[in-house]
């Protein structure tokens, strides 16, 4: 009994990493405010087709923000801190110009952060 209760627990932790489908627009919202928090303009935030692999699967989500390259840097400290599991790749940044207003250079920066979703199987 102290065995099942242990691995339940465990479950709990890894379901809460993995979020079913319900959860997606709120792990997008969650996401797009890290960004403004983090002092990025988030341009574009929109989850692609999932890929099947099983008992998860994987959710893309294209990224396009605009900001400074130390905000970029803040945005993916705050994204690596979340409780889901989230992988951001691909990214590039680049049209480098000067804000007229605060001086500093900004970026049009876009990647994909994947993040992965629990497949309820039939058995």
């Amino acid at each position: 009994k102290e065995e099942v209760e242990k691995l339940n627990l465990r479950l709990g932790r890894v379901v809460q990493e993995l979020p079913n489908s319900r959860e997606i627009p709120n792990l997008l919202e969650t996401i797009s405010n890290l960004g403004a928090v983090s002092g990025l303009e988030v341009v574009f935030i929109k989850p692609q087709s999932d890929v099947d692999k099983g008992f998860y699967a994987e959710v893309p989500i294209q990224v396009r923000v605009k900001g400074g390259y130390h905000e970029m840097g803040m945005f993916l400290d705050a994204v690596s801190k979340l409780p889901r599991i989230i992988n951001v790749s691909n990214i590039t940044m680049g049209n480098p110009r000067e804000d007229e207003r605060s001086g500093a250079i900004l970026l049009d920066i876009s990647a994909l952060a994947t993040t992965y979703r629990y497949v309820e199987t039939g058995g």
